[in-house]
């Protein structure tokens, strides 16, 4: 996803069987959430992580952190068997209406 403040990557995986492997999913993504690796994730360094908090993207949860770099957020939502990742909001919603 482009905009006018970046280049934001982002990806979205399908599990196969979401109800078989849903803890471990979770499991792993509350690691990931206190990883060091986030920022590589980006073109460009992010800046400094904030914390991770709850939001909502069209009624349903979302996990995200912001960065010191204007426009920087990572973001991942788990819905339909769909897990998605984004590095900016924007990302996140163009992603979310596209395949959700």
């Amino acid at each position: 996803f482009k905009d006018k403040k970046g280049d934001w990557p982002g990806f979205a995986v399908k599990i196969k069987d979401l109800e078989k492997n849903e803890a471990l999913i979770k499991e792993n993504l509350a690691k990931l959430e206190t990883s060091n690796n986030i920022k590589n994730l980006f073109f460009i360094d992010p800046g400094a992580l904030e914390g991770f908090k709850d939001g909502k993207i069209d009624n349903i949860n979302v996990r995200y952190t912001l960065f010191s770099q204007q426009g920087a957020a990572f973001n991942y939502v788990l819905k339909n068997n769909l897990l998605i990742f984004a590095t900016s909001y924007s990302s996140l919603q163009v992603t979310f209406d596209l395949l959700l």
